[in-house]
């Protein structure tokens, strides 16, 4: 219960943080316009890029799993995902999201060499898609 407690505390404490920096912000006032200004087919592409990015990641968790014996549905591997992008956005340097797909590997009861061969597997799609990703921005974004 307390550890319970403690984290709906810290999500609160967070959110209250986040909004009054947001309330007191000077350049709030310029939020409309930048709204007005957006080109929306940039909007598209981000959103399709980073749809595509789940789509493979979820794909290679899955490929992943029934080559190490240890299946994961589309779905669990979906979960497993979404769960690395966050912990990758809200830790410093992107260092959290392996450790945290692990851990919820870890509660499906994965052997330590599963786990550890499906992390390097992450790894190597994670660096390949990047890399992919760079190239395809490169070539969209040339001005």
């Amino acid at each position: 219960m307390k550890k319970k407690l403690f984290s709906t505390g810290t999500i609160v404490l967070f959110m209250a943080i986040t909004i009054y920096i947001f309330a007191t912000s000077k350049e709030i006032g310029a939020l409309p316009k930048m709204v007005k200004d957006i080109q929306i087919h940039w909007l598209i592409m981000a959103a399709s890029l980073m749809g595509l990015f789940y789509i493979f990641n979820t794909l290679i968790l899955h490929k992943i799993s029934h080559e190490i014996r240890h299946p994961l549905s589309l779905k669990g591997a979906l979960y497993m995902s979404f769960v690395g992008q966050y912990y990758s956005l809200i830790t410093p340097f992107a260092t959290g999201g392996q450790p945290a797909q692990v851990y919820a590997m870890q509660k499906k009861v994965w052997h330590i060499s599963s786990k550890r061969n499906n992390h390097y597997g992450e790894k190597v799609h994670h660096l390949s898609s990047s890399s992919i990703f760079v190239c395809i921005s490169h070539v969209c974004c040339q001005v």
